[in-house]
């Protein structure tokens, strides 16, 4: 009498991370399907073409490829160290990021066309629907570049994507937490960090908004710089909540499996994304109050007492400095979690390549970010530094996830028979 393997268990108790735990399924007994390059002939399974298996089993978590892909390309293109040749190299991999992006969107959105019945079965699902959370990341990560390439020129373009793109991090940010509380049936077990994926769509979208808020018309800037700061509140509040869950189930049951040890670098993603959008809306509210208020009317309706140019100056940039002071406190949470998941990754390493290894590169690439933005804040080679040593390793993590989703993802099924397992698994 065999044990029921994992894969026989109902949508709602799997385990929780898309594919990575389909890794770790298939490590229980499933290899045979990962490994054989006939498994779609598998007798349970119905034979099914190499294009049909992959727009049916089109998990959200390629678009986190996208996103390392394209903060790779962000951070290579703003290198605290400059150099012209990485600015060509940003603008090389910001293109096949753009490329990546339509091509998985189109895959993603015929997977529900076709096949109708996937949508709910990705949504019950406890891991793949947090991955929903990394298309409108995904979609950041072209507005940052076409306003970093095109600056004041690219300002129409940026302002029509990014009010898109807020309706879409709302949708993933407020919609996946909601199912979390209905459709997914969570054991102790099965919390873990990419439940805060949806959440940090938001905190990305709000540091996009104030980006290239200097280049939107001033009439528009009010409003914008409003649900910018309205954005990342949310998705801090929210980020603090889920990650304080996390520690709980750290301590109270242990380290999460091999498959699962990567996604220990989520927790950095809200952090080192919230750091560097809280330092650009700091710095745009200090602009804004001194164009708004002119002396008099400061004097009149903010601070009474100010009574010449210089205390006016002083008082606005009381906002520059408490955006420095979070930022500081941001950065100095996601130095731990760079701590914890680095330790992790060398005591417990995973066996074999998942997509969710993607889940590395973003939330490293948005600490490389953050951490430049204060080196030029502050004026600090110190902070520098690490952002370029933080902004090297992500492009190094990238170009390993890009061999191994090329490997088990184009070249072999691996992937995709994984995404299979966990929305169609086969009954025993």
């Amino acid at each position: 009498m065999t044990t029921p393997q994992p894969r026989a268990m109902t949508d709602l108790e799997m385990a929780p991370a898309p594919t990575t735990s389909s890794q770790e399924i298939q490590g229980k007994g499933s290899n045979h399907i990962a490994s054989s390059p006939d498994a779609t002939n598998d007798k349970s399974r119905p034979e099914m073409s190499y294009l049909m298996l992959r727009i049916k089993y089109f998990s959200p978590a390629w678009f986190a490829s996208v996103m390392g892909v394209g903060v790779s390309g962000g951070i290579l293109y703003t290198y605290p160290f400059h150099a012209r040749w990485l600015e060509i190299l940003g603008e090389v991999i910001w293109a096949i990021s753009l490329g990546m992006l339509g091509v998985f969107s189109v895959l993603f959105c015929a997977r529900f066309v076709l096949f109708p019945k996937q949508f709910m079965k990705m949504l019950k699902h406890p891991g793949q629907s947090t991955f929903l959370g990394c298309i409108p990341m995904a979609f950041c990560t072209t507005i940052n570049m076409i306003h970093n390439i095109w600056g004041q020129d690219g300002w129409l373009a940026c302002y029509i994507l990014w009010w898109f793109n807020v309706v879409m991090s709302l949708a993933t940010c407020w919609g996946v937490t909601v199912s979390m509380f209905y459709l997914h049936k969570r054991t102790a077990t099965m919390l873990n960090a990419t439940m805060i994926l949806p959440i940090v769509s938001v905190v990305v979208c709000a540091a996009t908004g104030t980006l290239f808020w200097d280049n939107v018309p001033h009439h528009l800037q009010g409003l914008q710089l409003v649900v910018c700061i309205m954005l990342w509140a949310n998705g801090q509040c929210l980020a603090f909540g889920f990650v304080t869950v996390y520690l709980w189930r750290l301590l109270s049951i242990g380290m999460v499996p091999p498959a699962l040890v990567i996604s220990n670098f989520l927790p950095v993603g809200p952090l080192g994304q919230g750091s560097f959008g809280i330092l650009l809306m700091s710095s745009a509210a200090q602009k804004y109050l001194l164009r708004q208020f002119p002396n008099d009317a400061l004097d009149a309706e903010v601070m009474g007492q100010l009574t010449n140019t210089a205390s006016r100056v002083v008082f606005t940039q009381f906002y520059e400095f408490l955006g420095i002071f979070i930022a500081l406190f941001l950065q100095g949470f996601a130095f731990f979690w760079l701590f914890v998941a680095f330790t992790c990754l060398a005591y417990t390493p995973p066996k074999q390549f998942a997509i969710g290894w993607w889940g590395l590169t973003f939330p490293l690439g948005t600490f490389a970010l953050g951490t430049a933005r204060m080196g030029v804040e502050l004026d600090s080679l110190a902070f520098r530094i690490i952002s370029g040593i933080s902004g090297v390793m992500v492009c190094l993590f990238t170009l390993i996830c890009v061999l191994g989703s090329i490997r088990d993802g184009i070249i072999g099924n691996k992937i995709f028979l994984a995404s299979q397992d966990e929305t169609d698994p086969l009954e025993q």
